[in-house]
């Protein structure tokens, strides 16, 4: 009876616990395109002949994932098919992350409408002399209004002047002109500039996008600088230096911005892929990879000689070289090939040295 009883309990943890790994649902269990809905783009691929097609592939793959998800947040998978093609696979969002998209597209687009600047809406508000009321009083944006709103008053003021001295002599009347011609330019200086401190939705979203990562400050040895609490200090984040700046040129939408970065980073934190399949295939167009490159390993060049590639390039440049299977390729950022500052200062003093020592070792050149 009481081994009855231990197997009962036994089997009651054992379906105790996996319940408890299949709650929440929404978040444990993952559901399969065919469930959960998405896309799939199948992509061929152009290689010479004779090229190893299973390295060209991955070799691809690893490059399209770089570009198009670098960070790795994004549940896009690429396999390959075949010895010439490449899968792309993209769930669609379920329906609590479509949610979080819209509050955060409503959220933006209340903001983009409290801070955007109508020409009809400013005439208005001009003429009822509410300008600075209306699109907000503080900051150089609050500044630039209240000159505007003036010098719609003065110009105002200056054609009624006019109007009502009919009779006053020529000399009075031209100077008045000449006072109102140039309150006309004044304001219409003045009305362009409001006019282009509209702060922008594609402003927004750029910053959104900018990694919130901060970088440690570092002393002049290498070493980490600390304030007087004892603390490392550290740069702003790029988002957060981009946000600074934002509400500083429009601290009345502090509160406003604030609602659309909440918004942004719920969404965020249930978001795995892209909304939708067509911000996948722009993102694949921009990913540059119209054609590749094979690197040549040290000691293992076919058909071309090292030494005398080098030599060429010292003497003529890149473009000049006469072999017609090989050539050299600028790399453009050097800190993608370095993960640690000491491995970039090596690499700077010897790149021949550095790429010929790597796990996987590659033919380079200083020029």
């Amino acid at each position: 009876m009481q081994n009855l009883i231990s197997k009962i309990v036994l089997i009651l943890i054992i379906i105790g616990a996996c319940v408890w790994a299949f709650i929440p649902p929404s978040e444990k269990v993952r559901l399969g395109r065919d469930l959960s809905g998405g896309v799939s783009l199948v992509y061929s691929v152009r290689m010479p002949e004779g090229a190893n097609r299973r390295e060209v592939l991955d070799q691809t793959i690893d490059v399209l994932k770089e570009r198009v998800n670098p960070q790795g947040v994004l549940d896009i998978s690429m396999v390959p098919l075949g010895t010439d093609r490449i899968e792309v696979v993209m769930p669609l969002p379920n329906e609590e992350v479509k949610g979080l998209a819209s509050a955060f597209e409503n959220e933006l687009d209340l903001l983009v409408r409290s801070a955007e600047i109508k020409a009809s809406e400013l005439d208005s508000s001009l003429s009822e002399g509410t300008a600075v009321e209306r699109f907000g009083a503080t900051g150089d944006r609050g500044e630039l209004l209240q000159k505007l709103q003036a010098a719609y008053n003065d110009m105002r003021s200056l054609e009624s002047q006019l109007d009502d001295g009919q009779d006053e002599d020529l000399a009075t009347r031209r100077n008045l002109q000449r006072k109102l011609a140039d309150a006309e330019i004044s304001y219409e200086d003045l009305y362009e500039q409001v006019m282009s401190l509209s702060l922008q939705r594609s402003r927004i979203v750029r910053m959104l996008d900018l990694p919130q990562k901060r970088e440690l400050i570092r002393g002049p040895d290498g070493s980490p600088m600390i304030d007087d609490n004892g603390q490392q200090m550290y740069r702003p984040s790029q988002r957060s230096a981009a946000m600074t700046q934002i509400i500083e040129e429009f601290p009345d939408l502090t509160d406003e911005l604030a609602k659309v970065t909440a918004a942004w980073s719920a969404y965020e934190a249930k978001r795995t892929g892209l909304d939708d399949p067509e911000d996948l295939k722009r993102l694949l167009r921009g990913a540059g990879v119209l054609q590749y490159h094979i690197a040549v390993t040290p000691g293992l060049a076919q058909g071309v000689s090292v030494e005398d590639m080098r030599s060429q390039l010292a003497e003529v440049g890149p473009e000049n070289t006469d072999s017609s299977n090989a050539r050299w390729f600028a790399i453009h950022d050097l800190e993608q090939w370095a993960d640690t500052p000491a491995r970039l200062e090596a690499l700077q003093a010897d790149p021949q040295g550095y790429f010929a020592s790597r796990a996987s070792p590659l033919v380079a050149a200083e020029h």
